[in-house]
Parts: structure tokens; C-alpha cells; sequence
């Protein structure tokens, strides 16, 4: 990204794409020759005393400026300045969940005050750590595009993120829009990349298929509030997608990959119900012969599975495997839930959890049925460990990520 000097001012080089400090609304007025390059609009006022900005090159203006005074507690008994902490928390943060902000507490100066950091990128660009709270949500209908703070502003996720206008939505619950909606933006995106010539690759997560169950009336001819209704709609909903995919020009040339992200109930604290965690997985509309895979694979294999379809070649530091290149006997899947780690391979599943507890099973039957073994495989036992110990240190260490 660039570093180009924009503007500079009394000796302040502002940079293209450089993060500065924006300092309290009447001080940035103050400072010689940025009167006529700042902006301190307020949009929204809430606590914080760090807020960052960038500059805004279309407009040659510091174009947020998303701070008040932050009230700092000095010379004032600990007990009463917590007190007085928990009272703006609880009044003017935690209720509509304006920001995310850490309270901190300077012990060498004895003052609290409260931090929030947004940046905004040069251009509509506004870069938050959560597009869904309510400020960012404000800022989205200024006209800003929001992206996750994670992905450090990189141009290539700037359009990563996007406000649906309330025409566009004819349904919704607690989860979010209804599939028909969701599906429909999609086809919008792919029609307006198709038109700039631009490739493109969309991941589409749909909810209808989540309690409360409930979806747009007169789709199909079950009644809301029931799972069975709601994996009906999602099927109804997937259908009327590819129907009107196929009437688009990038249809010919584009892949649609189907799988769910986990199955019902499962959820559980402990033990791994197998059975549960078996899921639909679908490659669609490739240049091939159909064909029925029933060999066990996981979610991770879907990827290189793909790319093994379209003759890809690529370096990964992942652990996925194209099934159609994994010899018998090699096939494995990993299953997961909130407390337990597991690896089924060869019919024998491999159990690791939080307690450092090894537990291994015998799986038979179409029902994919548990018996404890008293002896356990021990290569198995080192080979679970192994992927989930590697996995995790490679990951906190950025040995994940694409070169």
C-alpha cells in the first residue's frame, strides 16, 4: 500500500494510507493550516479518548472525526471512580452496544478513562472491529463500506462487507435475512462483477435453517416454526437460486460448492456423537461426469478437492487432502465441539479434550454406533495430537497464512 505524501502542513507530512491521531475537537481546529483540511463532524457521540483516522484522499479532509471528551477521574477515592466507570458503562455503552471499548485504569496516574480505536481508510472505507454494532451500522448508512478491522485494510477485502437497503429485504428474524433475500444480493454482486469484468468468488452463509425456523409465508406448504419446514425453505430457497443462476452469463463458468457449516445438535459439552456430525457436501455445474463420492471425508478436503476438478495447481500450508488423490486407508475426518477434539480414521475414533483425557472407540454400524477399546492404538492416539498441537501452534504463529 502506499505511502505517497498527500498534503503537508506546517511541516506534517500527511500520508496516503498512514493512521494519525485525532485530537479533541477544539485543539484540531486550533492547529495552524488544518482548519481547511479537517473535518469534526460527530455523527454519534460516545466515550473514548483514542480514536484514529486516515486521511480521506477524495476529499482532502481527516473525514471522521468520532470522539467527545473522555472523562478522566483523578484525586477521586478508587471505589467512587469504579463506581462512576460501571455507571457510564452501564448507561451509555452496554445498552445499545455502541462501541467495544476496554476500560483502563493508569495506576501511576491514578486516572480511568475509557479507549475505543475505529479507523477509517482513505476514501468511504470504515474499518471497525464488528460491522454488525450499532455504530458501524450508522456509518454504513452514510454511505461508508464497512470492513473487519482483522483484515488489517487490505484492498483486496474492501468489498468484503456490504448494507443491504430495507427495500431489498422482504423478510427477516433474529438471525439476519431470509435465504431468497440473501441469495438475491448474491446474484446482484456476481451480475455487477460480471459487467466490470472482474472475476469473483462470493462465500453466501444462509440462516433460515436456525430456531426460530421461520421464513417468508406461502414458499412452501409446511408451517413456519418447525425444522423440517426450515430445511424444506432452505431447500426451496437453493433451488430458486440456481433457477435464476442459470438464466446469468458467468453461470456457464462459475462453481457452486454446497455443504453445511455443522449439523443439528451438535453442540454437546463432551462426548462426539459421529453420527450427528455428518453433513451434505455438493460440487456443482463442473465440466465433469457426475458421480457419487461415499468415501469418508472432511470439511477441510473440500477445497482441494475442488481445485483437483479444475486442474489447479497450488502450494498450501493446510491440512486438507483432494479425496480423489488419497489412497485407501488414508481417509480421515475431524470432529469437534465446544470441549472435545477428535479424529475418525479406520473406523476408530480418536478422542482428546480440555482435561487431557484420551478416550478411543470402535465405530460400527450404519448408525456409526461407539464401543470404548481397553487397549488403545497409541499411533493413532500420537497422530490425533499431533494434527490439533501442530495446527494450533502453526496458527498462533502465522505459519497459516498465504505467502
Amino acid at each position: 500500500m502506499s505511502d505517497k505524501v498527500i498534503i503537508e502542513v506546517n511541516g506534517l507530512k500527511i500520508k496516503e494510507n498512514s493512521l494519525y491521531k485525532v485530537v479533541d475537537k477544539p485543539d484540531l481546529n486550533a492547529v495552524d493550516g488544518l482548519r481547511e483540511h479537517g473535518s469534526t463532524k460527530v455523527p454519534l457521540e460516545f466515550m473514548g479518548n483514542s480514536v484514529q483516522c486516515r486521511y480521506d484522499v477524495a476529499n482532502r479532509v481527516f473525514d471522521t472525526g468520532f470522539y467527545t471528551q473522555s472523562p478522566c477521574y483523578s484525586n477521586m477515592d478508587r471505589e467512587l471512580r469504579e463506581q462512576r466507570v460501571r455507571t457510564l458503562r452501564e448507561k451509555l455503552v452496554d445498552p445499545y452496544e455502541l462501541v467495544h471499548g476496554i476500560g483502563k485504569l493508569d495506576n501511576k496516574n491514578e486516572e480511568f478513562w475509557l479507549e475505543y480505536e475505529y479507523t477509517v481508510f482513505e476514501g468511504k472505507i470504515f474499518n471497525t472491529e464488528d460491522v454488525n454494532d450499532l455504530l458501524a451500522l450508522y456509518i454504513a448508512m452514510l454511505g461508508f463500506e464497512l470492513t473487519p478491522k482483522e483484515l488489517n485494510g487490505d484492498p483486496r477485502f474492501r468489498n468484503a462487507q456490504f448494507c443491504i437497503e430495507d427495500k431489498e429485504v422482504n423478510f427477516e428474524n433474529a438471525w439476519g435475512i431470509c435465504d431468497e433475500d440473501l441469495y438475491k444480493q448474491s446474484i446482484k454482486y456476481a451480475d455487477k462483477s460480471t459487467k466490470e469484468n472482474k472475476p469473483f468468488f462470493q462465500f453466501v452463509m444462509t440462516t433460515s435453517n436456525h430456531k426460530p425456523y421461520t421464513f417468508p409465508n406461502g414458499k412452501i406448504d409446511l408451517p413456519q416454526g418447525d425444522r423440517d419446514a426450515a430445511v424444506k425453505y432452505t431447500d426451496y430457497a437453493l433451488g430458486q437460486f440456481i433457477a435464476t443462476a442459470k438464466t446469468k452469463p458467468w453461470f456457464k463458468n462459475t462453481v457452486f460448492l454446497i455443504v453445511a457449516d455443522h449439523c443439528a445438535s451438535s453442540a454437546g459439552k463432551w462426548e462426539i456423537n459421529i453420527a450427528k456430525h455428518h453433513i451434505p457436501a455438493i460440487i456443482y455445474n463442473l465440466n465433469h461426469t457426475p458421480e457419487k463420492i461415499d468415501r469418508l471425508t472432511s470439511q477441510i478436503d473440500l477445497m482441494p478437492t475442488l481445485f483437483g476438478y479444475l486442474n489447479w495447481n497450488y502450494n498450501t500450508s493446510l491440512y486438507g487432502k483432494d479425496i480423489n488423490q488419497t489412497k485407501p486407508g488414508e481417509e480421515r475426518a475431524f470432529l469437534g465441539n465446544y470441549r472435545t477434539l477428535g479424529l475418525l480414521k479406520n473406523n476408530i475414533f480418536t478422542q482428546i479434550d480440555d482435561r487431557k483425557r484420551v478416550k478411543q472407540f470402535n465405530v460400527t454400524g450404519a448408525d456409526q454406533s461407539l464401543s470404548e477399546v481397553k487397549s488403545k492404538n497409541n499411533n493413532l492416539v500420537t497422530e490425533t495430537i499431533s494434527y490439533y498441537q501442530t495446527a494450533s501452534e502453526r496458527f498462533k504463529n502465522g505459519k497459516m497464512k498465504q505467502k
